[in-house]
């Protein structure tokens, strides 16, 4: 009741409150962060960040968004999500990691619906967030290696082999035909990874026609898997003229 009292429709005085709530917040867990949240909500104050998130500066969009995700308000997960597409990139990462943490129900949806590059260093907030938030149902990531942003699919290349998820070797085997090279090698490399024996085949195939990276990830991937069906090869190249495939 006494915060009630406060002007909180002078924008510096809310701001401020709201800074505090939050400070507090991430220090405290359990009943004290519940109170928190329930004077953050009691106050109306969510209205506020959802009109950030409304606004047409991105800077505000993403102070908002990161107030309704740290204190877990899960209702605004839809509205957040409509921003995973932003050109901005720093605004489409804080959209798509707030997702994965609010979202009850699939919260890899937003891989469904990704347009844009899933950037290098947003990969790795994304691997970060995915892997350390609790209670995040963890699907088969096998379900995103035909999409048609490769960003993603490599993504989700770290992420099987994060979680060793034997059951997409099919899909990987797959990917050894995919038109992006870097593409072929991450998942030769996780395919060495899982030691999955049914691509050894698919390996050794590919190798006369594939590029000499692609050669070199073919050659420690058949190491990894060793089954022993292809030493003699293996031994072969070992005297081979370049010294990245005897090093392989």
């Amino acid at each position: 009741p006494r915060l009630e009292k406060l002007p909180l429709k002078i924008t510096p005085v809310r701001e401020l409150l709201v800074r505090e709530l939050l400070d507090y917040h991430s220090n405290f867990t359990g009943r004290t962060a519940d109170m928190l949240k329930g004077i953050y909500l009691g106050l109306g104050l969510d209205h506020y960040a959802r009109k950030k998130i409304r606004s047409r500066y991105w800077e505000r969009q993403v102070e908002g968004i990161r107030e309704l995700t740290q204190l877990w308000v899960r209702r605004d997960a839809d509205m957040i999500l409509r921003l995973g597409n932003s050109k901005n990139p720093t605004l489409r990462m804080e959209a798509q990691a707030s997702f994965v943490k609010l979202s009850t129900d699939d919260s890899f949806r937003f891989l469904d619906e990704a347009r844009e590059t899933i950037l290098e260093w947003h990969q790795v907030v994304l691997f970060e967030v995915i892997t350390k938030t609790r209670n995040v149902q963890i699907p088969s990531f096998g379900r995103w290696l035909s999409s048609g942003n490769d960003s993603v699919v490599i993504l989700c290349l770290k992420l099987i082999d994060h979680y060793q998820q034997l059951e997409t070797i099919p899909q990987l085997i797959g990917l050894l035909q995919h038109r992006e090279a870097v593409v072929q090698q991450k998942a030769i490399r996780v395919l060495g990874k899982l030691e999955a024996e049914p691509a050894e085949a698919h390996l050794y195939a590919m190798y006369p026609h594939s590029s000499l990276e692609v050669q070199e990830a073919i050659l420690k991937a058949l190491g990894r898997i060793a089954s022993g069906n292809y030493l003699e090869f293996l031994t072969a190249q070992a005297g081979a003229g370049d010294y990245r495939i005897r090093m392989g």
